[in-house]
């Protein structure tokens, strides 16, 4: 793939497109393409180069924006909003793989009235939880981003939000937001912020104690890594 994409930024800063200005042929028209560049960084993803992720990142934000010119948040089809918002996950967590902290940015100004769409429509419990689920990635996602930008009171605002999502303290999501902790803390720890260092682990480890997670093989191997940056951070952290 052709690096970086250069014209990728010059259109992302136009998107997303009005939805009332787009006929249905041309509705239909950027579908079509959306998909292909979809489904091509999916491909690109799939072989791994590390090289390609910030390309892929851009397209896959580029594609995210068209798709919500053609979604309108205030669509009736919860189905289209469901399938938007889980799009946006995968998007903003690539631009975080990549440290493409401004597309981060873009993502998340239009993923909030998603969320609200999604959660205020009727739909089976297993689709309720399905959404839930996605929530929670949101608001972990959203809390890196933050940390990565070193807005604290941000990040603080994500860990209640999602604290107060109902099902975050089960299995498979407490895997997801311990190991988010613990990735926010190791960055914190980078750039010598040993206070929130502390803060991100001993929140990931009250995390695991809030349930019996003891027959978790994932779960016991982030509390073993939690207790041994806890421990090389009191090790290493100057005095006073």
């Amino acid at each position: 793939m052709p690096d970086p994409c250069p014209d990728v930024f010059l259109y992302t800063n136009l998107l997303p497109l009005p939805t009332s200005e787009s006929t249905k042929s041309q509705k239909s028209g950027l579908r079509a393409n959306v998909v292909n560049i979809w489904n091509s960084c999916n491909l690109i993803s799939a072989a791994g180069k590390e090289q390609e992720k910030a390309g892929v990142a851009k397209l896959r934000t580029f594609a995210f924006l068209l798709l919500a010119s053609i979604t309108s948040a205030k669509s009736k089809q919860s189905g289209a909003i469901d399938k938007l918002f889980q799009n946006s996950l995968i998007a903003l967590r690539e631009c975080l793989q990549s440290d493409e902290l401004d597309l981060a940015e873009r993502i998340v100004e239009h993923v909030a009235g998603l969320q609200t769409v999604s959660l205020n429509s009727n739909r089976a419990p297993q689709n309720h939880h399905e959404l839930q689920t996605g929530v929670i990635e949101y608001h972990c996602l959203r809390l890196l981003l933050e940390s990565k930008r070193r807005r604290d009171d941000l990040a603080d605002r994500c860990y209640f939000a999602m604290t107060a999502t109902e099902s975050h303290h089960q299995e498979p999501e407490i895997e997801k937001v311990v190991d988010l902790f613990y990735e926010t803390a190791r960055d914190c720890l980078a750039a010598s912020d040993y206070k929130n260092a502390l803060k991100w682990l001993e929140r990931g480890i009250d995390m695991l104690d809030h349930g019996d997670f003891a027959s978790s093989f994932l779960c016991s191997d982030l509390r073993l890594n939690i207790l041994h940056s806890l421990g090389m951070l009191f090790v290493f952290t100057p005095a006073g």
